[in-house]
């Protein structure tokens, strides 16, 4: 699994289209929110890991496995004695790595602690499974590098409307349909890490989790590990 990490981490920094959205748009948006303040809001926090999550795990990670695809590295890949797991973790591993250094560098900046940090890991673990099981399920659909800039966005969109959904309704007022659609445990999760009712904590976690789940199961039935003929 390192081996294959490095090696993509290597690959990743060969392709500026890949290096452009894992890094150099995440940290704009990064530059844009600590100039325009108002960073010590639970809501920017939240804003925050989506979007950093958004770039450089689901956009990125759609673009880089569908050139691994193309480029016929992904066959190479399944043919070996590594393992599959192994092998999704070495390919999406860097960036989730990479996403995970961002929120840490935000947060520092920003001086935007949570009062419950344990929360806020959870969040950032569920996203980022959740983000990168979406990369695999859109990569699938996804016929070349090119036209990841399309097949993300209605994805893009769903993750991002479940997260404007919670953000647009008290803390405390959050509701089960809410929690259910893609994007939404997880933007509460956060919300949670700086207050309110920690008593729905768990169910919360639970179903961020579930969605989490059923995406990494879709996702595994449907990725392609070669072009379409």
């Amino acid at each position: 699994m390192i081996t294959i990490a490095l090696a993509e981490l290597r690959l990743i920094l060969r392709n500026r289209t890949i290096l452009v959205m894992a890094t150099v748009l995440p940290l704009g948006f990064l530059a844009l929110m600590l100039v325009n303040g108002r960073n010590d809001r639970p809501e920017m926090a939240v804003l925050h890991v989506m979007m950093m999550m958004g770039f450089t795990v689901f956009l990125a990670g759609t673009t880089t496995l569908t050139s691994r695809r193309q480029q016929l590295y992904l066959k190479r890949l399944r043919s070996s004695p590594t393992p599959v797991p192994s092998i999704i973790a070495g390919l999406i591993g860097p960036l989730i790595v990479l996403s995970l250094l961002q929120i840490g560098l935000f947060l520092g900046l920003a001086g935007q602690l949570p009062g419950r940090p344990l929360l806020l890991a959870a969040a950032a673990l569920t996203g980022a499974v959740t983000w990168g099981a979406f990369s695999f399920l859109t990569a699938a659909f996804t016929r070349t590098p090119e036209a990841a800039q399309i097949t993300t966005a209605p994805v893009y969109l769903l993750l991002l409307g479940g997260m404007f959904w919670v953000l647009n309704t008290p803390v405390d007022a959050v509701t089960l349909p809410q929690l259910l659609v893609p994007g939404g445990a997880i933007s509460q999760l956060i919300r949670l890490s700086w207050g309110g009712p920690v008593s729905t904590a768990p169910l919360t976690l639970v179903l961020g989790a579930a969605i989490a789940a059923a995406a990494v199961a879709v996702a595994v039935r449907t990725f392609r590990w070669e072009p379409r003929a």
